[in-house]
């Protein structure tokens, strides 16, 4: 009997044994299989992806040998002619008739091509441009035919801003082929006003970045130093008209993607505030209150930025888009001689900036004093919190719109913390915080996907913009001078990693206030050496001394700002550096 009660026990044992065995097994299967099968799709998106770049860089090589035969119509002499003409002298030029539409396409779409093999700047040119050149010519002749403002003037183009007939990546390759059927609000008043887009240029993928690569087109390098950003995210207008090859552009900024490239590659560029330009473009995250893109130039003078902005600001752009409010431009202010009260400052409280900075600030502070202007140092308040806040509203979904699009498509390893940050879970936040600094937390702000956190980032915003403003005006305070970031132009792999030295320019997005840079003086020996004192406190700042160590020569920038709808005289301000630096 005991035998049979032994024999029916390890039977059992046995039969739930081989189940328990068997569960393990069908589980094991199922997730090898799920793997598997993942990764194997994976393998086949990046395969299609991967083919799908390749062709691209087929046509963009054709696109840009045909670029080069239409070239080959004018004269190098008389290229070389027109590209020796000062903003206004080929402006001029072309109200005149002294040279064609066509001949000045031409010119700096040569100019263009020597500035990609450069500095990988140019994605595709637009080749139309040199019909619309023929039809402007044509019409020049007509009685009946009005010149617009800049008849005939080449600008290049931002690879994001949406043209007739061409498609906008972002840096994207799922985005390949995804073609405009009409041009933007802003392509549209700049071809009425006789404008003439001729090449798109480089952008970071998804416009998310500082930095100025993407697997598409590659990477963007700084027109004075191969191995330094052009900084980004209108990376390949920096370059491009650094190197000679635009006299103007078109950019877009939603925390310095403007500023940012015309500091690092020593150039002109203005953001103008939000509701001054169409509201009508692309996003790179849809649907972020407070944290919206301005579409601005970039140029090689101030007054050719001011020129652009003068032929946008009209009726027609409130016509075509009825929530741009109906303010002229103001000449009386840009080309007023009133004496203004300045604020400036060289420290934003959120990150140390670097000796060459304080320099450029503190001897432009010195020039406009020269000038006539009262110059009083100023404080920003409260900017590493905010920060915090703006990162919040940059990132309105904690991140996951970019991730999901880079997930499903080729990033680059650079991206990574993109890709994999809205996986984090948020009990990490304090180690990381630990581990880098207490200027890592705004960042980790961008996290939050909270509706709670994201209407306490608003309020916090919409207060701090009204407080701020009425500091300024409580100090008589009607423009500000500052850094427009941390230090020169970084390293290309540096970049990605030192978004806490990008408050500098974040802060007037997040007031939506006007903010432009101009070029001031460029990177000295003895400025490297001065910078041994650099307060290197914490991870970011150690990266950021490190970089100055071999930056001489590089081009160094100051920053102006005023609140919303003061353009005009943020422009008369930077023409005022822009010509103290001329006199000396």
């Amino acid at each position: 009997m005991v035998a049979i009660i032994d024999s029916i026990y390890n039977f059992r044992t046995w039969e739930i044994q081989t189940k328990g065995t068997t569960v393990v097994a069908v589980i094991t299967g199922i997730t090898v299989s799920w793997f598997g099968f993942f990764f194997a799709k994976r393998y086949q998106l990046r395969s299609e992806l991967k083919k799908q770049v390749a062709i691209r860089e087929k046509e963009r090589q054709h696109n840009m040998n045909v670029a080069r035969e239409n070239v080959s119509r004018v004269s190098e002499e008389q290229r070389n002619k027109i590209l020796q003409l000062s903003p206004e002298d080929l402006r001029k030029s072309l109200q005149s008739r002294r040279i064609t539409c066509l001949e000045a396409v031409s010119a700096y779409v040569g100019a263009a091509l020597e500035a990609h093999e450069k500095t990988n700047c140019v994605t595709m040119f637009i080749l139309e441009a040199f019909d619309q050149a023929e039809d402007l010519d044509y019409r020049y002749n007509d009685d009946n035919y009005e010149l617009p403002m800049m008849f005939g003037m080449p600008i290049s183009i931002k690879e994001s801003v949406r043209v007739l007939g061409h498609d906008q990546t972002s840096g994207y390759a799922a985005e390949i082929g995804n073609i405009a059927t009409s041009d933007s609000i802003l392509v549209k008043v700049l071809k009425e006003q006789g404008f003439i887009p001729f090449a798109f240029t480089n952008i970071p993928q998804s416009l998310i970045s500082f930095g100025s690569k993407n697997p598409v087109y590659g990477v963007t390098v700084n027109p004075h130093n191969p191995k330094r950003t052009s900084g980004g995210s209108s990376s390949g207008e920096g370059a491009v008209i650094g190197c000679g090859g635009s006299i103007v552009g078109m950019g877009s900024d939603v925390a310095g993607s403007i500023r940012i490239p015309s500091h690092f590659s020593g150039v002109v560029g203005i953001k103008p505030s939000h509701w001054r330009m169409s509201t009508n473009m692309r996003a790179s995250i849809p649907g972020r209150p407070l944290a919206d893109a301005s579409e601005g130039p970039m140029a090689k003078t101030v007054d050719l930025c001011a020129k652009v902005l003068q032929a946008l600001f009209t009726p027609r752009l409130s016509e075509l888009d009825p929530y741009v409010p109906p303010v002229p431009w103001r000449d009386e202010v840009y080309n007023s001689n009133k004496t203004l009260r300045i604020g400036y400052y060289v420290d934003d409280g959120n990150f140390p900036t670097t000796a060459p900075i304080i320099r450029a600030v503190e001897e432009a502070a010195a020039n406009l004093r020269a000038r006539g202007h009262t110059l009083v140092p100023f404080t920003p308040p409260r900017v590493r919190e905010i920060y915090g806040h703006y990162y919040t509203a940059l990132f309105v979904d904690g991140g996951n719109h970019v991730a999901n699009r880079m997930w499903n498509d080729l990033y680059d390893w650079h991206h990574r913390h993109i890709v994999f940050a809205p996986w984090l879970p948020s009990f990490l936040a304090k180690p990381i915080q630990f581990y880098y600094g207490p200027r890592s937390e705004p960042l980790l702000h961008a996290l939050s996907r909270s509706n709670v956190k994201h209407q306490e980032a608003y309020a916090q915003i919409m207060t701090y913009r009204h407080a701020f403003v009425n500091k300024m005006q409580t100090d008589g305070i009607d423009v500000l001078l500052c850094p427009p970031n941390a230090a020169p132009a970084y390293e290309l792999e540096l970049t990605e990693c030192l978004a806490p030295a990008f408050s500098y320019t974040a802060l007037f997005n997040t007031l939506d206030f006007a903010a432009g840079v101009v070029p001031f003086t460029r990177v000295s020996e003895a400025d490297v050496r001065a910078n041994a004192n650099y307060p290197a406190d914490c991870y970011f700042t150690k990266l950021v001394k490190k970089s100055v160590e071999e930056s001489e020569g590089l081009p160094v920038g100051v920053q102006v700002a005023g609140p919303p709808f003061s353009e005009e005289m943020v422009l008369r301000v930077m023409r005022e550096v822009e010509e103290s630096i001329r006199r000396d």
